[in-house]
């Protein structure tokens, strides 16, 4: 009787662990693994600390915290673009244009609010190709939309 108990405990144990870890990426989270996978990431990046001060270069949040719009504008950027970037699903705006991304193209279908969306000038071959942005039902393009959005 008292294995049992114990081996319950365990498995609660064991299944809370699961469920802490398998949260969504926060903002600070996809900042990181940005800066992780880019060749020469902007130096504030590099050092942490809270993305919403203001010191984080092309990096813009709303009041409550959230990152509204990532501005990396020919910042001649070069490496990997995270996929954990569906993970801001407060973003407004996006603008990539100017950089020599690839990797795994983002789903960017989840980003409801997404209303800016420029990933002009890729290199080709990049792999960065959006071909589903909307406002998380599959509609395309979502309320207010602005900008370019190659579809391919």
């Amino acid at each position: 009787m008292r294995n049992k108990g114990f081996l319950t405990l365990l498995l609660i144990a064991t299944v809370a662990t699961n469920l802490s870890t398998a949260r969504a990426a926060s903002d600070e989270d996809v900042i990181a693994e940005m800066a992780k996978l880019l060749t020469n990431p902007p130096p504030s990046w590099v050092h942490g600390g809270n993305i919403c001060s203001g010191t984080f270069v092309g990096v813009t949040c709303n009041t409550a915290g959230r990152i509204t719009k990532l501005n990396l504008t020919n910042m001649r950027l070069t490496g990997l673009l995270t996929p954990l970037l569906s993970s801001l699903t407060c973003l407004v705006f996006i603008d990539l244009k100017g950089n020599s991304l690839s990797g795994a193209r983002p789903s960017l279908s989840v980003l409801s609010y997404l209303t800016h969306l420029k990933v002009a000038n890729f290199p080709v071959g990049a792999g960065i190709r959006p071909v589903k942005v909307g406002d998380g039902g599959g509609n395309f393009p979502p309320r207010g939309w602005r900008g370019e959005a190659p579809i391919g």
